[in-house]
């Protein structure tokens, strides 16, 4: 199958001891958090956005965090991408349909600067001495992606009547090819507030925040504000189903805004260990049309 195509060595080793590892020992919400966390994600999304062409992306990413006292967190999460084109740019859960085009990207590099020739008048053509490179769009794709590190605070611990709430950062660190549609080549910074709730076995989530781009490449980035609400339920003490929504207004010029509801379900294999699967529709053009993800999450 395409999805499995090229995947990291080192990710599939690294799902394969966490699986291990979580059928003999998430911690939920109610319970003390430890100090270290590992998490490995596998998603998978398909979708035209907008376009005549279907896009399938499979993202292996590997997540290690860390709760310092019982307020701070930390963490960086390590995507390693597998598309089978590139005429859309994946970048953390948006996908960019700026790169759609039905001829081979190509690229002047060497000595010249591709605006003229040994004059630089810009009128004499290419540098004979000159060097291309072509990415052709039609082509798979495959490798690490733009990383993210994080840092979160829970400014108020959930009482009887009021939510927990935590205010979070993220920076974006441009380590996916640009060229290949894994990164957008840019920094990006976001940040927001989580709120959280227990109602009784149900569980409440609302989140929002607003996301900083640098737009150092043709994808035509903007700045943007995104929002998740969802609803779980404790069906027993290890077992949790939930819905989710999630959207977006415009990431980039001419994309749209983003919206996607998904379900999931949610196991505690232990006291520190969890597993999760979904299922994604994208109720927005510029979001996927489907998508499904398994994640496997370590507390110790």
């Amino acid at each position: 199958m395409l999805i499995f195509r090229s995947p990291s060595l080192f990710v599939l080793l690294t799902f394969l001891v966490i699986l291990t590892c979580s059928s003999s020992s998430w911690a939920s919400e109610k319970n003390a958090r430890k100090n270290i966390y590992l998490e490995l994600d596998f998603d998978f999304t398909s979708g035209d956005y907008g376009s005549d062409t279907t896009t399938d992306s499979t993202v292996y990413t590997l997540l290690l965090g860390a709760y310092l006292g019982n307020r701070w967190d930390v963490q960086i999460a390590a995507p390693y991408i597998y598309q089978n084109n590139s005429y859309v740019t994946t970048s953390g859960n948006i996908h960019y349909g700026s790169r759609m085009t039905a001829a081979p990207q190509v690229s002047p590099l060497a000595n010249g600067d591709g605006m003229g020739g040994t004059g630089g008048d810009g009128t004499g053509g290419m540098d004979p001495t000159t060097t291309t490179t072509t990415t052709d769009v039609n082509e798979s794709q495959s490798g690490l992606g733009d990383m993210t590190l994080s840092l979160g605070y829970i400014l108020i611990f959930e009482g009887e009547a009021s939510p927990q709430v935590r205010a979070y950062a993220e920076g974006q660190l441009p380590t996916g090819d640009e060229d290949k549609g894994l990164g957008t080549g840019g920094y990006g910074v976001e940040a927001g507030l989580e709120l959280f709730k227990w109602a009784g076995s149900f569980s409440l989530l609302g989140k929002g925040g607003y996301t900083w781009q640098e737009d150092r490449s043709d994808l035509g980035l903007k700045n943007y504000w995104s929002y998740e609400v969802g609803l779980g339920y404790a069906l027993t003490d290890r077992l949790r189903p939930g819905l989710s929504l999630w959207g977006a207004t415009e990431p980039a010029e001419g994309v749209g805004h983003l919206l996607e509801g998904k379900v999931q379900l949610n196991y505690r294999t232990g006291e520190t260990s969890a597993i999760g699967v979904y299922v994604m529709k994208g109720l927005a053009t510029a979001s996927p049309d489907s998508g499904a993800g398994v994640f496997v999450f370590w507390n110790f």
